[in-house]
């Protein structure tokens, strides 16, 4: 269920800003009503609003400068105008400022109920729009990105391989004793680290192809955790799953997305002691939502807006390619889900998984992707 609308209200007259309390709109909406103008900017600097209805002649700061202030600060506003003069002269210069339409005084209910539909509706299209501009730019881009990584993973593939093949032959034929096995050894560490950034390059390049047979979601995340503990050799993380219930199902191909959130939680619980991994899993209608959160050391607003962005990584180099959960965005879109993040610097941080809900074997079940 979405959340209600934001209206807000701004009259000097007592009698205008009670009006609307008997205008009811064909949506959940919540109305805030104001005397004055610096009561309305300050409800604006603070609470994001869908629509505003502001009077144009008020007392210090009037319609004008609300009008202005929405369309700086908070350019996908809808703002209405209502005026006692309501010249052909006015309405069109008003709306030339950026006002959606121009209410003369005196009017209805339902001539006011008809105008506020009309602009949310206008607010609604062009939010969606923004939105679709926004996921087209992004495709785009991880489409270069990924013609490019494709082209630098193959370029690297063979050579590496057989480097890596070389090493392993001479490690095998030192002795153990020797400074020049250890040299060896490092050298296959970092050859191995390679190794998995062009496998990670191969994977985000190409159509990612994923099981959509339905699991149960409480043992995916059990070997999941299986995997990632042995992974880290950690004993100190205190791990507590709750199922609201207990036959919940997922598409498999979660279980790369629960691994890789399941994995950067431990990371970011590496200083703490003891860390805390709490795993939530439910249902809200007919979307499953599956919530990671850990008590590491948390992402800065700045940092967990661009954390799905591929090659964009908060760890230490060397830690990370920055590709996981650019990989794991990309298996919640096969699935029309999303992934989203919530963190607090210092508290910790929540990875939340939404997706279409999974009945039962065969039943609603994703469409298996080409590859």
């Amino acid at each position: 269920m979405k959340d209600p609308l934001r209206i807000l209200v701004v009259d000097d007259d007592r009698l205008i800003r009670e009006f609307f309390d008997d205008i009811l709109i064909d949506r959940p909406c919540e109305i805030d009503t104001f005397g004055s103008g610096q009561e309305a900017l300050d409800a604006i600097a603070s609470t994001p609003y869908h629509l505003v209805v502001t009077d144009l002649k008020m007392p210090e700061i009037d319609g004008h400068d609300i009008l202005r202030t929405v369309q700086e600060d908070s350019p996908d506003t809808v703002v209405i105008i209502m005026t006692g003069r309501g010249t052909i002269e006015e309405t069109v210069d008003l709306m030339k400022e950026g006002a959606f339409d121009v209410v003369t005084k005196p009017f209805s209910i339902e001539e006011m109920r008809m105008v506020m539909e009309k602009a949310l509706k206008h607010q609604e299209i062009c939010s969606h729009n923004e939105e679709l501009k926004a996921r087209l730019a992004t495709s785009e881009k991880l489409a270069v990105i990924g013609r490019l990584a494709a082209g630098v993973a193959h370029e690297l593939n063979n050579p590496l391989d057989g480097v890596l093949r070389f090493v392993n032959l001479s490690i095998d034929r030192t002795p153990v004793e020797n400074d020049v096995n250890d040299y060896l050894t490092e050298a296959r560490t970092g050859l191995n680290r390679m190794a998995d950034i062009v496998k990670s390059l191969l994977k985000f390049s190409r159509n990612i192809v994923i099981e959509n047979e339905p699991r149960r979601i409480d043992e995916m995340i059990r070997e999941a955790l299986s995997q990632v503990q042995h992974a880290n050799q950690r004993g100190s993380v205190e791990v507590s799953c709750d199922y609201q219930e207990d036959d919940l199902l997922a598409p498999a191909g979660m279980y790369q997305v629960f691994t890789n959130l399941i994995k950067n939680a431990f990371d970011a619980m590496a200083d703490v002691d003891p860390g805390k991994l709490t795993i939530h899993a439910g249902r809200q209608d007919d979307v499953t939502i599956v919530e990671i959160r850990d008590n590491g050391c948390g992402i800065p607003d700045a940092d967990a807006k661009k954390v799905f962005e591929p090659f964009y990584t908060t760890k230490e180099i060397g830690k990370g390619t920055g590709l996981g959960l650019s990989i794991c965005a990309r298996i919640m879109e096969k699935f029309n889900g999303s992934l989203s993040i919530d963190s607090t610097p210092g508290v910790g941080t929540a990875l939340i998984a939404r997706f279409q809900s999974v009945e039962h074997a065969g039943s609603n079940a994703p469409t298996q992707p080409s590859s």
